[in-house]
């Protein structure tokens, strides 16, 4: 696997296997997980190994996604005029044509933003897949990072129930990976790093691109030190009103502390404070794949 993404090579050999089945028939598969946690990185790095076509949507209407895809599925064919689909049907059916002749991948990145703007998009899916699952060799990839958007299409009741060939979760590092995946070899360091951001590969560039080369170096790291090194730091409770929100400055495991009578808030623990990172619980999560 390319060592653009590391850390993720089971991961990356299911869409391998999914993407080059010889199979016959139109297959589905299913990618999603939290944000940050690789999947858009790991379907580009399949789209340079086997080719194909990608499609990224984003959060606008109907009309205009499928505006957007028309242009990316006429710059594929190399046409010069963009094609004008007039329905979600239309372009189900054109995309799982793309494998007529041999075994060819469609990726469409965030497609929880397309069920949002389209519910009944799903049963559109299902209705194209019957003749493309007897003619064509298509490989359609949809991921997102809406988990219960994404969850739902594959629950018992929905249009997809039973077609996923390929049904992938996506998650954080649990504790090893994570500390292999930020080169710390000392365990109480690698502990200290994981309590604070947990297993998002993403907060390794969000961190300067490095972990804390020592326990000393714990407490600076990401950022300035403490401004008021002889000051404790008594943390304020502040208002949540979100649903599912976590109170960052309020918990513990945002704080380092370096001694009984002061703690010296994390400048990695500052951000996730302030809001600029989300918080990435749990801790050590189970990853879906073989230990």
């Amino acid at each position: 696997m390319p060592e653009r993404a590391p850390r993720r090579e089971w991961e990356y050999q299911q869409l391998e296997a999914f993407a080059g089945s010889k199979l016959p028939g139109a297959m589905v598969g299913l990618v999603y997980g939290r944000r940050r946690q690789g999947k858009s990185l790991m379907l580009h790095l399949l789209h340079q190994q086997m080719g194909g076509f990608m499609f990224a949507a984003t959060q606008q209407s109907e009309r205009q996604n499928l505006t957007d895809l028309g242009e990316a599925y006429a710059r594929f064919l190399g046409l010069r005029h963009a094609i004008a689909f007039r329905s979600w049907s239309d372009a189900l059916d054109a995309l799982l044509n793309l494998g007529d002749e041999q075994p060819t991948s469609v990726i469409i990145d965030e497609f929880s933003h397309l069920v949002r703007t389209s519910p009944a998009l799903p049963s559109f899916l299902q209705s194209a897949l019957n003749p493309a699952k007897r003619h064509t060799r298509t490989r359609l990839i949809l991921s997102g990072s809406d988990l219960p958007t994404m969850s739902r299409l594959l629950a018992a009741n929905a249009p997809l129930y039973g077609r996923a060939s390929l049904d992938l979760i996506v998650r954080p590092f649990g504790f090893r990976d994570a500390a292999e995946f930020w080169d710390i070899r000392e365990p109480e360091l690698a502990f200290r790093v994981n309590a604070l951001v947990g297993g998002t590969p993403a907060y390794l560039a969000m961190c300067g691109g490095s972990a804390p080369a020592t326990m000393e170096a714990f407490d600076t790291w990401g950022g300035a030190p403490d401004p008021e090194p002889g000051k404790r730091h008594v943390p304020r409770r502040r208002a949540t009103p979100e649903r599912g929100a976590i109170d960052h400055q309020a918990h513990a495991l945002c704080r380092s502390h370096s001694g009984p009578e002061r703690g010296m808030p994390s400048a990695v623990g500052d951000r996730l404070r302030a809001g600029t990172a989300e918080h990435p619980y749990p801790v050590a999560a189970h990853r879906n794949r073989p230990h």
